[in-house]
């Protein structure tokens, strides 16, 4: 019995812990050394009843789904299925538990001295395997709020003694539920290394959204296979075009929050609702390098950005990134070069001002003139779509006299009407 690895379905208890993501890897791992471990004390019938959509299992192993509303149900549905397949007696085993023939030797061995349902208890009050000498659907009439409680086992026990059948236990053992359950398995042959990872630095990265449906599919692919540990918050303003339904969707399963307000609000709540140290706030049209995780976990600034690359390889592409280049030196920089800070600055700083413009360079301006900052080594890689419609010269103009008139005090609502006019 398994459910399939969906990222944000699996193993949510452990979510205070790992993103939705490892989760979904630990549950992929789980159902591996299961299989491997039926295949090899019942290589002629084995069968998976998964919940949740199909995955590839090895040769030798029967696929069926699970049907029902609750566990209970889902579990009589499965052993009256699987018993004409295996002929009987049946081994019922989910896959929490680190499973070696000795517990399929000794419930079989109970089996055949007369008992007639046997239970591996689990230590969390539930059972890790069962053995059938024939289908009792009875046994899984507990009641649905019951279920993945302390008293499983104990009303399951019950359930079989008021019908009248003989019962036996074997040696109890531990299921991977929670996170003490991660802590005091960390040292599993099988699964620990994906288990320890639990104390490697988490990175939040924030991504704000509004009608980046064109773009945002290949950033959460980006970002899913970078190395490291990142969490991925989507912080929609209200996109018209699928951008939110599609971030929700998508195979990584990034948090999504609805945001009211500009892009300054879309950041800050994204922020405080990420867990990780330190926060990168991303552009849907922008991609992080490959070294991004160990320099951002490995730098002692409190935040910066990244060295910036702007993508077409072209004349225009390497003039803009030029003169990002030259401008950073006087520590000027903007959030398409992706702005990161440590979650004591931005906090210290009051996260970014609810400007309609210049956001990002009001927050990188406070940053450096409060904390220590580093320019990352990269480059990150950002769309020059924005800018190509002006020209080099325009572009250039357009950041120069915005930058200095925000400076000069000019409100950043005329600025805002002065940067659509130049876009």
């Amino acid at each position: 019995m398994a459910k399939a690895p969906v990222p944000g379905r699996v193993k949510t208890r452990l979510e205070p812990v790992f993103t939705a993501a490892e989760c979904a890897e630990i549950q992929e791992a789980l159902i591996d050394r299961t299989l491997r471990w039926a295949l090899e004390v019942a290589p002629e019938a084995t069968v998976l009843a998964l919940d949740g959509p199909q995955i590839d299992v090895p040769a030798g192993v029967r696929t069926i789904p699970q049907n029902g509303a609750e566990l209970g149900e889902r579990l009589g549905n499965a052993t009256a299925e699987a018993f004409p397949e295996t002929g009987g007696p049946l081994l019922v085993v989910g896959v929490d538990t680190r499973l070696t023939p000795a517990h399929a030797e000794a419930a079989r061995a109970q089996l055949g001295a007369g008992a007639e349902a046997v239970f591996g208890p689990a230590v969390d009050g539930g059972y890790y395997l069962l053995g059938l000498a024939r289908p009792m659907p009875e046994l899984f009439a507990v009641d649905p709020g019951e279920w993945g409680g302390e008293r499983v086992l104990e009303l399951s026990l019950a359930a079989a003694w008021a019908a009248g059948h003989r019962t036996a236990l074997i040696h109890p053992e531990r299921d991977l539920d929670t996170p003490a359950d991660a802590a005091a398995l960390e040292d599993d042959p099988e699964i620990g290394e994906l288990l320890r990872r639990a104390h490697l630095p988490l990175v939040s990265v924030v991504v704000p959204t509004l009608d980046e449906a064109a773009v945002l599919p290949g950033l959460l692919d980006h970002l899913a296979v970078l190395d490291g540990r990142f969490e991925v918050i989507v912080a929609d303003g209200g996109s018209e075009d699928g951008t939110a339904e599609m971030a929700a969707e998508h195979r990584s399963a990034p948090r999504v929050l609805p945001v009211e307000g500009g892009r300054a609000a879309q950041m800050n709540v994204a922020a405080a609702a990420g867990r990780g140290d330190p926060i990168v706030f991303l552009h849907a049209d922008t991609r992080l390098p490959p070294t991004a995780y160990a320099s951002l976990t490995t730098s002692s600034a409190d935040g910066g950005n990244f060295a910036i690359r702007f993508d077409g390889g072209d004349m225009f592409s390497r003039v803009l990134g030029a003169w990002y280049r030259a401008q950073r030196r006087l520590g000027i920089y903007y959030g398409d070069s992706a702005i990161w800070l440590r979650r004591h600055a931005f906090e210290a700083l009051g996260g970014f001002r609810e400007l309609p413009i210049m956001d990002d360079y009001d927050l990188a301006r406070r940053l450096e003139r409060g904390f220590r900052t580093a320019c990352l080594p990269g480059p990150v890689v950002t769309s020059a779509r924005r800018w190509r419609a002006l020209g080099v010269p325009r572009t250039i103009l357009s950041w120069v006299v915005i930058r200095w008139l925000f400076i000069a005090g000019v409100p950043p609502v005329r600025l805002a009407r002065l940067y659509r006019r130049a876009r």
